[in-house]
């Protein structure tokens, strides 16, 4: 999946990113008697943010691919209509992961078809 390049590269944003371990206060920011900790707060990562970000791609994609292999845009509509205001007992979801949507998506869209 990942290429060794992009694993030490994402190691080392990791290692970039600096962690506050001890306990500080924040200068001007004292409620009361109380003064404002650091201590739960640690620098966010990007890592899963981006990795959102590239599964929506990815499902946006998949979607987009499945949409245009429907033969015009009335069938589509059909499917639409048909999936919006069918009733729940002959409605059924999929869960699909994994290898199958990396490996077999061509197969999955066609047999679900």
């Amino acid at each position: 999946m990942f290429s060794a390049g992009s694993a030490i590269i994402r190691a080392g944003a990791r290692r970039a990113v600096p962690r506050i371990r001890h306990r500080q206060t924040l200068p001007g920011l004292v409620h009361g008697n109380q003064a404002l900790s650091l201590a739960g707060v640690r620098a966010l990562s990007t890592t899963e943010i981006q990795n959102k970000q590239a599964t929506s791609d990815r499902t946006r994609a998949i979607i987009i691919r499945t949409l245009s292999q429907i033969g015009s845009r009335r069938e589509g509509q059909q499917y639409l209509s048909y999936f919006t205001s069918v009733s729940s007992q002959k409605f059924a979801v999929i869960k699909v992961g994994g290898a199958i949507l990396t490996d077999y998506l061509d197969e999955l869209c066609e047999n679900i078809a």
